[in-house]
């Protein structure tokens, strides 16, 4: 046997290992678009080369392991990678190179490594048409090789021993190489324990990191601090866990993960060089946990927020009850001193001297009875529905009203309501209170000069009404608060006026939603039917 013939044997042996490595990684990639099948057909058809020994069937496979890397190269440049395209057009005409020169010369033998090796290297650092390459395949490689390399070794050197000493300290030879063997694996074992306890170790870090994420109540600093352990734990540039499983969100990341059967979704973002494939079962572990985590704040959220608002009902029942009994003791002196000052508005000589603080004392007096008025229909208001309201000329003669009253003030009532417009088994003051409320709302909020808009159409089986003011609109740090009762930022406001409305809505079985156009002003939207 020449020493070309044997070195052309090693590189072919070699390169059928190699092949047959790959293929068996990217058989279980084998359906990813676009370059799966055609990468598995590739890797196949070398190895193919390079164990067969009749020339038929090794030109064959050296064709379709041209025309797939052909494939690969027109597909890489159709994605606009241009270097993986050069690389694979390279690798395409050195193999062409190579089996010009001769079926079983050495340079062709040696030159089929080169697909793979270069195609191996893409696949882990690159991982090109998402196909990769793991740590573990590599690592599990590095191992078989050691074992082959160690067992040649032992032969080689248990011949040349036989050679000089005859036979007779082989067998002694063989045993204390494979006993060292035994003793280089206790290193090996070791770092192999290190290696796969470091996956357990950052498992069992991020279950910690989930137990602290138990105490925080409040859903954003829950998912904040989940994503900095995530960026942590895995060494991310940024991470984001999404519930919602908003896709508008997951521009600029890299990886998505989701968490259990939900719709909720986690967003990775690696740094290039960091592969995420050897932690990826692990994120897969732990991604239930998280939505159990955000699940489980969720409800406690909503536990809260039923509590304060079972807290808050009590005590505006209790206010309601103070209010009305309040509003009673002080609606009959209200009435004395209204009564009084008209009398004496009678006595001309009364009238004279004192007319004009007895016309405040009688509009104040009239001010407030209206405010003690809204106290008692806030704590006792009717919820009887029995009669059919003819919403139309209800808001006609509501904004009638309030275009008199605004007249003054320059501020102008434009109407748009729908004729024919019935309200089937509804309470007609309640209505009017509301509404009414909303208008001079509006009108209050309105400049001089501005106007005040109310549409009203029938919306299929429901009627929605709109109410638009020309003001400067409801700060956002108010927005939150604008139907609690009793709040206000009025000087001689009750602040029960939207509280009211909201009330009213409600027992009638409507809804009632506040929207600011970026163009200003406050509009409000009330659906009824």
């Amino acid at each position: 046997m020449t020493a070309a013939f044997a070195i052309t044997v090693l590189f072919r042996f070699l390169g059928a290992g190699l092949y047959v490595f790959l293929t068996g990684v990217l058989w279980g990639q084998r359906r990813k678009t676009p370059a799966g099948w055609t990468a598995v057909a590739l890797m196949a058809s070398l190895g193919v080369w390079d164990v067969a020994f009749f020339p038929l069937p090794s030109w064959l496979a050296a064709a379709v392991a041209l025309g797939a890397l052909g494939h690969l190269a027109r597909l890489a440049w159709r994605l606009a990678d241009r270097q993986l395209a050069a690389g694979l057009a390279i690798n395409a005409a050195l193999w062409v190179a190579a089996l010009a020169v001769g079926f079983e010369r050495p340079a062709a033998a040696l030159v089929s490594l080169f697909p793979g090796l270069y195609l191996g290297w893409l696949f882990y650092w690159k991982q090109p048409f998402g196909l990769t390459l793991s740590s573990r395949s590599l690592f599990a490689v590095a191992l078989g090789i050691f074992a082959a390399l160690y067992l040649l070794g032992v032969r080689l050197a248990a011949e040349q021993v036989e050679r000089r000493t005859g036979g007779g300290f082989r067998w002694a030879l063989e045993l204390s190489l494979l006993f060292g063997a035994g003793l280089l694996w206790i290193p090996v074992y070791a770092w192999i324990s290190r290696f796969l306890s470091s996956r357990a170790r950052v498992y069992a870090e991020f279950s910690r990191a989930l137990e602290q994420a138990s105490l925080i109540l409040e859903m954003p600093k829950r998912l904040r601090f989940l994503e900095r352990k995530l960026v942590e734990q895995f060494g991310l540039r940024r991470a984001a866990v999404l519930p919602d499983g908003r896709a508008e969100a997951a521009e600029g990341y890299n990886h998505t993960i989701p968490l259990g059967t939900g719709p909720g979704v986690m967003l990775l973002d690696s740094p290039p060089g960091r592969r995420l494939e050897e932690d990826e079962a692990i994120l897969r572990a732990v991604a239930p946990q998280i939505a159990q985590s955000v699940e489980a704040c969720r409800l406690i959220e909503e536990k809260i927020g039923l509590e304060r608002q079972l807290a808050r009902q009590e005590n505006l029942a209790q206010l309601g009850e103070a209010a009305a009994t309040l509003a009673h003791e002080i609606k009959n002196p209200l009435s004395s001193i209204k009564t009084l000052a008209r009398l004496m508005r009678e006595d001309e000589a009364v009238q004279a001297s004192h007319g004009e603080s007895l016309q405040f004392i009688e509009s104040e007096a009239g001010r407030l009875d209206r405010s003690v008025r809204q106290l008692l229909g806030f704590a006792r208001a009717s919820e009887e529905r029995n009669e059919d309201v003819d919403l139309t000329g209800l808001l006609r003669e509501l904004s009638g009203l309030v275009a008199r009253q605004s007249h003054a003030d320059g501020i102008e009532v434009r109407c748009g309501i729908e004729d024919g417009l019935i309200l089937r088994q509804s309470n007609r003051e309640l209505l009017s209170q509301a509404i009414l409320n909303l208008l001079l709302n509006a009108a209050q909020a309105s400049p001089n000069g501005g106007a005040v808009t109310l549409e009203a159409r029938r919306e299929g089986a429901h009627i929605a009404i709109a109410i638009a003011d020309s003001g400067p609109g409801i700060p956002e740090s108010l927005r939150d608060r604008i139907f609690d009762p009793f709040f206000t930022t009025r000087q001689r406001g009750t602040g029960l006026g939207l509280a009211i409305v909201r009330r009213n809505l409600r027992l009638l079985g409507g809804d009632v939603r506040f929207e600011f156009p970026e163009s200003g002003g406050t509009r409000v939207r009330l659906v009824l039917g």
